[in-house]
């Protein structure tokens, strides 16, 4: 068997796995969404988890994979392949760390396990860096910096005593309810480099969720007119609501509640919950299928409430609902109309006084088909945000690709390369560059309740507790920078 016909079945092998799953992935995505937002990159860096199962990458429709890239696919130990450009793994594979001694690599850490690697060496920009989760390598001389993913961040689980050598790396796309301690300024500061939602981090991923601007653009299903007669034949409501996650931060269901009493809203979900699926819809295993997908293209409105609020910080539901062509009825980043496809693409609950105020505008629209076809404009003309355009032309990484390394990939080589130039300047007789983290590059608003009625079935701590771990962080925050300081090592 020629060596080529032999990597090409060990990559479709490694393809099918990895296929399997992405597709576990998509498992559950709308009657467990807020669970998808934690933990949804852990297992590998090259699985960045999509929207549906329609949007994952067809290697026939994008061309031959292997035509012209032979020679740049390498075997690694454990019998798989990466290719150089996305992957930037480097030989050797095996031994790596004596061959990064003998180089004088830097060694950078994920202190929180992640990737899985033991020891890879990865090429960048500016130079070679061994990365690995092994953390008998903290005392190593040639150990630089250590990553660590946030909502695994634990303040007695770090390394100490820190040595001023030391560098720290944050990667946390998560929400912000899931470590109340990056909402401060005590936590971040003790970080050198960050990659958040936040656009002001080092090395920003506000459009994790857009795999394209294909994704965005996807054909409307159906007309405004089969629409309303679907709403007609099949009794549908104008809005449809599907959370499981409920009593969140951002107390989406408290707002939901009254918008309710105004407007009809079919809820799925378990939070608020008052109709059933389709029973062929009814298994999680079925949420992630065209015939779902289709489903809710029946709808003229979505609510897509965030389950935090926190600018940059948007997730699959503005953009599952701009993909699937439903209006978005959105609560979350204040700053949404930055990203939205053009300003007419969405409607932003903040421009309203009240539920009431929010249910007659989306009446008007339901009974006015030309007022509500300004909204899907954007699915004709093309995305007019240049800010949206730019960022997804330039990001270096991709989403829900094998063609492109994942952001994961990206940080590990950003924070490398920023090691490498420092040591090129020391070099030079130059000062190296501080890199220092801010409030900016996380920290968020204070979780805020609506003052509406209490939420039917929910004890009204559910709602408190955000706000009691937010107050309690502060405290955290304090005692953890005053240990780590007080820990620092010349």
């Amino acid at each position: 068997m020629s060596w080529i016909l032999r990597m090409k079945l060990k990559y479709v092998a490694f393809s099918v796995l990895l296929l399997f799953f992405v597709v576990l992935g998509y498992i559950g995505f709308f009657f467990f969404d807020d669970a998808d937002e934690e933990h949804h990159y852990r297992t590998s860096d090259e699985k960045n988890v999509g929207e549906v199962v329609e949007d994952i990458p067809d290697m026939e429709e994008e061309g031959n994979f292997y035509e012209g890239r032979e020679d740049r696919l390498s075997e690694l130990d454990d019998g798989s392949y990466h290719d150089f450009e996305v992957d930037r793994v480097a030989a050797p594979v095996i031994n790596s760390i004596q061959h990064a001694e003998k180089e004088e690599l830097p060694f950078l850490l994920w202190w929180t396990p992640f990737t899985g690697d033991q020891a890879k060496i990865k090429q960048c920009w500016e130079g070679k860096c061994l990365f690995s989760q092994n953390q008998s390598l903290y005392d190593h001389p040639l150990t630089k910096a250590f990553f660590f993913y946030g909502t695994d961040f634990h303040e007695d689980k770090v390394p100490l005593p820190r040595k001023a050598h030391h560098e720290w790396a944050l990667l946390h796309e998560e929400s912000p309810k899931n470590q109340p301690l990056f909402f401060y300024e005590d936590t971040l500061g003790l970080f050198n480099h960050t990659s958040t939602f936040k656009q002001q981090s080092s090395y920003p991923i506000s459009t994790q969720y857009v795999k394209s601007e294909k994704y965005i653009l996807n054909p409307l299903k159906y007309s405004v007119h089969e629409k309303d007669e679907f709403k007609l034949k099949h009794g549908l409501a104008p809005v449809v609501f599907i959370q499981s996650g409920c009593n969140p931060p951002s107390d989406r269901d408290s707002y939901v509640q009254e918008l309710m009493k105004h407007i009809k809203i079919d809820s799925y979900g378990k939070c608020l919950h008052n109709k059933d699926l389709p029973k062929e819809y009814q298994s999680a295993t079925t949420m992630h299928n065209k015939g779902f997908i289709e489903f809710l293209q029946k709808y003229k409105f979505m609510i897509s409430f965030e389950n935090a609020i926190c600018d940059d910080y948007m997730t699959e539901k503005i953009f599952r609902t701009l993909n699937v062509g439903a209006v978005p009825i959105y609560k979350g980043a204040p700053n949404i109309q930055e990203w939205l496809p053009n300003s007419h693409s969405a409607i932003v609950v903040d421009d309203f006084k009240s539920p009431k105020e929010l249910a007659d505008f989306i009446l008007h629209l339901d009974t006015h088909p030309k007022e509500y076809e300004k909204y899907l404009e954007y699915k004709r003309s093309g995305i007019t945000n240049s800010k949206l355009n730019k960022t997804l032309q330039e990001r270096q990484w991709g989403v829900d690709t094998v063609y492109k390394m994942s952001f994961i990939t990206g940080f590990e080589c950003h924070v490398c390369d920023q090691i490498h130039r420092n040591k090129k300047r020391v070099a030079e007789g130059l000062k190296p560059i501080e890199h220092k983290a801010n409030i900016e590059h996380y920290g968020c608003p204070a979780p805020k309740k609506y003052d509406l009625p209490p939420i039917n079935g929910a004890e009204d701590w559910e709602r408190e507790t955000w706000l009691w771990e937010y107050n309690d962080a502060a405290k955290r925050s304090a005692i953890l920078k005053e240990k780590v300081l007080s820990s620092l090592k010349v």
